[in-house]
């Protein structure tokens, strides 16, 4: 669709419309240095699992034990690459899904050690 209009007819509007945040940005998931916690639910597989290396090697380095992941409850997905990771790691000792008050099945506590 083409739309013509004489210079002479164009009028700038007053009105300016305001810029909204994109709802749809980037998640940047941080944690402190002492925490004992990474929180990934709500991000990708891709997005999580460096995250999730970072983490547990800062916390395995500080001597931090035992350790939370949140990965959330949703498809399972998350929660399933988690555990992968997990298994690959020479310095995670064990595992376990959260129990009630811990996160349930969407938090899983990690043993770490050599």
């Amino acid at each position: 669709m083409t739309l013509e209009v004489a210079a002479d007819q164009v009028v700038l509007s007053s009105r300016r419309k305001e810029k909204k945040a994109d709802p749809g940005g980037v998640r940047i998931q941080t944690w402190s240095a002492s925490s004992d916690a990474c929180d990934l639910h709500g991000l990708t597989v891709d997005e999580a699992l460096p995250l999730l290396d970072k983490f547990l090697d800062t916390a395995y380095f500080q001597g931090l034990n035992p350790v939370r992941v949140v990965h959330g409850k949703g498809t399972s997905a998350l929660r399933r690459a988690v555990h992968r990771q997990l298994d690959a790691l020479s310095y995670v000792r064990g595992y376990r899904l959260g129990h009630p008050g811990e996160g349930d099945s969407g938090v899983t506590v990690v043993e770490l050690g050599d």
